[in-house]
């Protein structure tokens, strides 16, 4: 009975420490999945600022050329204007 009971002791023990072993697994991997979010959020706020850095630049770029195109159209029509009253 007493040999029994230290093959069970031991048996518990070998349990006890391997739950130890799986239970710090499970407490680096919890560790390293933060880390890897934090990490991909980082990066994913600094794509998102470049994007929306891109797209101001374009709507300004946009804006400009739609200013010029504007101009340029009434610039046209003036010169229409100016060469009819020419041909008459």
């Amino acid at each position: 009975m007493a040999a029994q009971l230290e093959k069970r002791s031991r048996a518990h023990e070998r349990a006890v420490a391997k739950l130890s072993v799986i239970q710090e697994q499970a407490t680096r991997a919890a560790n390293q999945a933060a880390s890897d979010r934090a990490n991909l959020e980082q990066t994913a706020q600094r794509d998102v600022s470049r994007a929306q850095e891109q797209i101001r630049a374009h709507a300004q770029t946009i804006g400009a050329l739609v200013a010029e195109k504007t101009e340029l159209q009434t610039r046209v029509q003036h010169l229409e204007r100016l060469s009819q009253q020419r041909a008459q």
